[in-house]
């Protein structure tokens, strides 16, 4: 866990907040992050796709 500054008041916050305890934004950060899950199945998606075009008929 680490400190960022929020996207609005500038101040530290948890890069695991959902809310900037100081102003209340909502999500904080100043970009979304990606989760690993999410890149996890865009990889595989792509894989599964490859080898299926790929496949003799």
């Amino acid at each position: 866990m680490s400190l960022i500054q929020c996207k609005e008041c500038k101040q530290e916050v948890s890069d695991r907040a959902l809310t900037c305890p100081h102003c209340g934004v909502l999500s904080p950060r100043l970009q979304p992050e990606i989760s690993t899950w999410a890149v996890a199945a865009v990889v595989l998606a792509f894989f599964i796709f490859i080898f299926w075009v790929n496949s003799p008929r």
